[in-house]
């Protein structure tokens, strides 16, 4: 008989650090995701206890409870560390800001979906997730359910946590997700289908507590002393929490990249040539 491989995913994702143009003790931006199995959720949503911190509100216990909820029901935990490559950021901030007010002139609205912060989430959440699936692929395999293409289909559940905002900014982010099919996934014998794209809170989705301590935790032990770690968790502790995510299987090594992307390189020139004509 031949073993079954998982095809549905539920990525839940986080961002730990400010999304500002100013990067002055600020350099970084770590997002992580967290991939259950469907059939998973439910107990280990129970399993979070009512009132459980945030990283930014927890202590030690608090830390190594989310190590042990995270060890116990995850099936990939995935953190990504950007570094603000100064010249890059500045440039892709103003950049954004030129391209929004042509749009917008254009187009007589707000066109706030093009702000330099909403499409830098955008990058983030969309680049962690790919990062997440495709580490949860390596690990169970490809799915054994295909398409009609015969592809093996990966069928997934986002939840980010609500850092974007605004009916029209959260209309295009979801759309972002059904925006064409990658040849790449192809080549490799993969398609991906995107079941749905939520943005909730901690209170209204307990899971992305989990996201949230992993990315908060990687977060501070990469910055420099002392910057994005809660008041109760001294650097001891720090060292202890780093010690227990590190020993993790299902946690994978931060990925470290830069940021230097070009604006050009996200939204391309055609629709910006097509307002200033």
């Amino acid at each position: 008989m031949v073993a079954v491989v998982p095809n549905r995913y539920a990525i839940f994702l986080d961002i730990a650090g400010r999304v500002t143009e100013d990067i002055t003790g600020n350099e970084f931006l770590t997002t992580a995701g967290v991939a259950l199995l469907p059939d998973t959720i439910d107990a280990l949503r129970s399993a979070i206890p009512h009132g459980f911190p945030k990283w930014s509100d927890s202590n030690r216990d608090a830390a190594l409870d989310a190590v042990r909820l995270i060890s116990g029901t995850a099936v990939v935990g995935l953190t990504l560390r950007i570094r603000k490559e100064p010249v890059a950021w500045k440039r892709f901030w103003e950049d954004a800001r030129t391209y929004q007010q042509k749009v917008s002139q254009a187009d007589r609205c707000s066109a706030g979906f093009l702000r330099a912060a909403n499409v830098i989430k955008y990058r983030l959440f969309c680049e962690c997730a790919a990062r997440v699936a495709g580490e949860t692929v390596r690990r169970l395999g490809a799915p054994t359910v295909t398409d009609a293409s015969g592809l093996s289909a990966i069928d997934l559940t986002i939840v980010c946590d609500s850092d974007i905002q605004g009916a029209e900014n959260i209309s295009v982010f979801k759309d972002l997700w059904t925006a064409g099919e990658s040849k790449l996934l192809a080549q490799i014998g993969l398609a991906r289908y995107t079941r749905s794209v939520q943005l909730a809170t901690e209170q209204q989705e307990p899971l992305l507590l989990l996201p949230d301590h992993l990315a908060g935790a990687t977060h501070a032990f990469l910055a420099p002393t002392g910057v994005d770690r809660p008041r109760a968790i001294m650097a001891d502790d720090l060292r202890v929490i780093q010690s227990a995510y590190q020993a993790l299987l299902n946690v994978a090594p931060p990925v470290d990249t830069v940021f230097n992307i070009q604006h050009a390189e996200v939204f391309g020139t055609a629709l910006l040539g097509k307002t200033t004509g």
